[in-house]
């Protein structure tokens, strides 16, 4: 029995079907996941005005350098928030939770080792 074209394609695409609905939930489960981290980062530093795509970048650094974070929605104690500050302009503004926090580069002294996020006092 020979296969047209036609119907090899037909068989292609029907097979490829649960790949792309996979792929699709996949794609939909880590955006939601990364809405949830986000939110736990703005609830935890309720205080602080964070610039949102600073944090959106953050996540993305630290997803690149060191892994998922997803794992961390399940327990808040996993989330990196100390790191996130690390990160921005915090320190270098003297904690003033007044300013605006923005984010400069992920802290990591492997992955950026000529980032230094605190100030520095002269004697």
């Amino acid at each position: 029995m020979t296969m047209s074209r036609r119907s090899f394609i037909q068989v292609v695409a029907a097979a490829s079907i649960p790949f792309g609905i996979g792929g699709a939930f996949g794609c939909a489960q880590k955006l939601d996941t990364r809405r949830l981290v986000k939110a736990s980062f703005l609830q935890h530093f309720h205080y602080l005005e964070i610039d949102p795509e600073g944090l959106e970048q953050f996540l993305i650094d630290y997803e690149e350098a060191l892994g998922p974070i997803q794992d961390g929605v399940a327990s808040r104690d996993e989330l990196p928030f100390t790191r996130f500050l690390e990160s921005t302009d915090f320190f270098l503004q003297g904690q003033d939770e007044s300013k605006p926090v923005k984010y400069l580069a992920l802290y990591d002294p492997y992955a950026n080792p000529c980032f230094y996020p605190f100030r520095r006092f002269e004697s």
